[in-house]
């Protein structure tokens, strides 16, 4: 007697697509480039922003690809089961991710390159293995999330104000810390899924160390400090009201870090990525205005 199985439903498998597929990651790069176009006024360079979507892309892909981390194992089985059965779609996606990019790199400026090989290579080796033990830089509790969220913001504001030809002055510098702040959250509390199988496989985060509210807290600090530079800047400095849009996504995160944590890792770790991409918001704002 066969057992008869059900197919997963369309909303099953939209969802399994945007959890383990790595292109939303790539569109959240993609906006987030797109703030900073907006914020400082520089001039759209579409080569960036396309090498931005598929340089994010393909890290993440090559993460969940090419080097099984141990934690995986407990953490994400089904994100490796859904990657075994669609390996044509990952081989497919990757290559033309990594062709549509190499075509983008003549079009950009030498010292964005640079800058952008030194991003990416951090964005790589945080997460492999080094040393006799096989230490990662991703196991060494507060390094993990302020690592990313460096390479998020400096990726995000000095990549495009140098590939426009401008001076990284105090202005840009701000933005910097303004983005960090703002990614800074995501990168603390999306470990928090994740604790029980990190402890397992001995990679020690702040979601094994510390509780759900201590976590809460640190990313709270995080956004405030944001929130309150943002009010600062609006009320003393000659700084555009579209500031205070893009500010909405710090409230919106704030919101999202104090919410119960759902049980589906969609909304919980989707979400947190997701509004990662709230500067796209702003970027729409001002270019529907303008």
């Amino acid at each position: 007697m066969h057992l008869f199985v059900a197919p997963p439903s369309a909303q099953a498998r939209i969802k399994a697509f945007l959890l383990y597929a790595s292109l939303p990651i790539g569109g959240i790069a993609f906006c987030f480039l797109l703030g900073t176009y907006a914020l400082l006024e520089l001039p759209l360079s579409w080569p960036l922003l396309v090498l931005g979507f598929c340089a994010a892309f393909l890290i993440y892909q090559a993460e969940r690809t090419l080097h099984t981390a141990p934690e995986d194992i407990y953490n994400h089985p089904e994100r490796r089961v859904w990657l075994a059965q669609h390996r044509r779609y990952v081989w497919i996606s990757s290559l033309s991710a990594a062709g549509v990019a190499m075509a983008m790199l003549p079009l950009l400026r030498p010292v964005t390159l640079v800058a952008g090989v030194v991003l990416a290579s951090l964005s790589v080796l945080y997460m492999v293995p080094f040393g006799k033990h096989g230490h990662r830089l991703k196991g060494y509790g507060m390094l993990k999330p302020v690592l990313i969220s460096t390479a998020w913001s400096v990726g995000g504001v000095v990549l495009p104000v140098v590939q426009a030809g401008v001076a990284v002055d105090g202005t840009v510098l701000a933005l910097v810390g303004y983005r960090f702040l703002f990614v800074l959250p995501n990168a603390v509390l999306s470990d928090w899924p994740d604790r029980k199988g990190d402890d397992k496989a001995g990679l020690r985060t702040l979601a094994t160390r510390f509780s759900l509210r201590q976590l809460q807290w640190i990313a709270t600090a995080a956004l405030i400090l944001g929130i309150g530079g943002v009010g600062i800047a609006l009320f003393f400095a000659d700084v555009s009201w579209i500031l205070g849009i893009d500010a909405l996504g710090l409230g919106l995160m704030l919101w999202l870090v104090w919410r119960p944590v759902p049980p589906s890792r969609f909304l919980f770790s989707f979400m947190l990525d997701a509004l990662v991409a709230w500067p796209g918001v702003t970027a729409c704002v001002v270019f529907w205005s303008g």
